[in-house]
């Protein structure tokens, strides 16, 4: 198998797939939906239908929509994050691995009230890049995104996984939308 690339309108560069990550399981900072990017990919959106509500009430600061203050509150909801580990190092030399952290994503319903609000039955979406990023020094910063749905850029071999947040019962099933960039190489 060889890699190749297309011109940038071929199928495979404009049309939006999706990968089904899995429960989340229940339990405080479950690990799940890891996956090893077999091309160049823009991530765009993170969909959640949840299965069980959670049982908590937490405060986010600098949470992703649908979050719409500095500082939300939600009520039974799951809050996500995701993870990109890449190498930074040079071809021909030792690995050099880093960390990208994009989120908390919150997946919860939110009402007038301001409160957001997680239910079982309740489908959720979220769109990857509206968060900020905080970097490997922990430094808070604009998420780097082409624009408001620009996605969030992922490489070739990257590891990119998941991790709930505090809530000890809230359980999910997730997808992640997403897109091969235009002029990737990927598997012919």
């Amino acid at each position: 198998m060889s890699q190749r690339s297309f011109a940038y309108d071929q199928p495979s560069y404009v049309t939006r797939q999706a990968f089904a990550l899995g429960t989340s399981g229940a339990g405080a900072s479950s690990t799940f939906g890891r996956f090893v990017a077999h091309a160049n990919l823009q991530i765009y959106g993170l969909t959640a239908d949840i299965i069980a509500a959670g049982t908590s009430t937490t405060t986010f600061t600098n949470a992703a929509p649908p979050a719409t203050a500095a500082s939300q509150v939600m009520v039974n909801g799951q809050s996500v994050t995701m993870y990109r580990v890449f190498n930074t190092a040079a071809a021909g030399t030792a690995p050099a691995l880093s960390t990208t952290t994009v989120g908390p994503f919150l997946m919860a319903q939110l009402f007038a009230n301001g409160t957001l609000t997680g239910a079982a039955g309740l489908g959720v979406q979220a769109a990857v890049n509206s968060g900020l990023i905080v970097s490997a020094a922990g430094t808070t910063l604009p998420n780097p995104g082409l624009s408001n749905q620009g996605g969030f850029g992922v490489n070739l071999g990257d590891l990119v996984y998941f991790i709930t947040g505090t809530d000890a019962t809230a359980n999910s099933i997730f997808t992640v939308d997403y897109q091969i960039q235009p002029g990737a190489a990927v598997t012919a």
